[in-house]
């Protein structure tokens, strides 16, 4: 198993996708919520002193304890939007050569739209695949249709990349 996998559910997820990552670690930052991230890096800061000397010797992007050092969809979920848009796009364009630009700009649109993808990861039951932090899982973050949105988008650009 990928040492950058997260858990054993990620070979059933990519069953359901159809897809087998090649960088497990993608996956895993895609399936990765902010709370997350937040709550990881919190407990670092609250470390104690020998504990958070050794975790400072550790690289990081910006040598500051951001949440990027525990790295979530976010970024992921931004590609993953502008893929979606141009595949979207380019399949339209090639089934509908009969269909006006606003006739297409608008079946795009609802095809991207944040209430679709989140019909597509409540198709995939990707809710119970995120990882995310504990104030967020209380909260019902598991249901919440922009957070799964958000990561549909952001295991499009997994796959992408």
């Amino acid at each position: 198993m990928d040492p950058a996998r997260i858990d054993g559910k990620d070979a059933e997820l990519e069953a359901a996708l159809g897809y087998v990552f090649r960088r497990g670690e993608l996956l895993a930052r895609a399936l990765t919520h902010s709370s997350l991230a937040y709550e990881q890096v919190s407990a670092q800061a609250a470390a104690p002193p020998a504990q958070a000397k050794k975790q400072a010797k550790s690289p990081s992007r910006n040598h500051k304890k951001t949440r990027h050092q525990v790295e979530d969809n976010e970024q992921l979920e931004f590609l993953g939007d502008a893929v979606l848009g141009l595949v979207a796009a380019e399949a339209l364009y090639r089934a509908h050569p009969e269909m006006t630009e606003g006739q297409l700009t608008r079946l795009r649109s609802a095809l991207v739209s944040r209430k679709h993808m989140a019909q597509v990861a409540q198709r995939l039951d990707l809710g119970r695949y995120l990882h995310m932090g504990r104030g967020e899982e209380r909260s019902g973050g598991r249901k919440k249709n922009a957070l799964l949105a958000n990561a549909a988008e952001a295991i499009i650009a997994a796959v992408y990349l």
